[in-house]
């Protein structure tokens, strides 16, 4: 995923039981979405609790972080969205998706 970083948002705090549908039918109200990426958990065989989702120009990216953080709420969680975010790899390293490049170690940036 992630092939243009600027035109991608993260979501978090998705709760287990939401669905790649679901999710997609909400992000497509910002714009036009050319990629949505939900890791799962090999294991459980659910998703991690987040997503990224590419948009067709970094405009609508930031115009869809703008239009739903703090208002989508699903199961009772709020959804988090963020252009540009630094997330996990692992346990304690932290990876920026604008720079590619590792950016926090052993701290939390969240």
């Amino acid at each position: 995923m992630a092939r243009n970083p600027g035109r991608t948002v993260f979501i978090g705090n998705l709760d287990e039981k939401v669905s790649e549908r679901v999710l997609y039918e909400i992000l497509i109200q910002a714009g036009h979405v050319v990629g949505l990426h939900v890791p799962s958990n090999k294991e459980s065989n659910s998703h991690k609790g987040y997503a990224f989702a590419e948009y067709e120009t970094e405009d609508i990216a930031q115009y869809a972080v703008r239009l739903f953080s703090g208002l989508v709420r699903i199961n009772g969680k709020t959804l988090k969205f963020v252009v540009g975010f630094h997330f996990y790899l692992g346990t304690l390293v932290v990876y920026n998706i604008l720079s590619t490049s590792i950016t926090c170690v052993y701290t939390t940036c969240l």
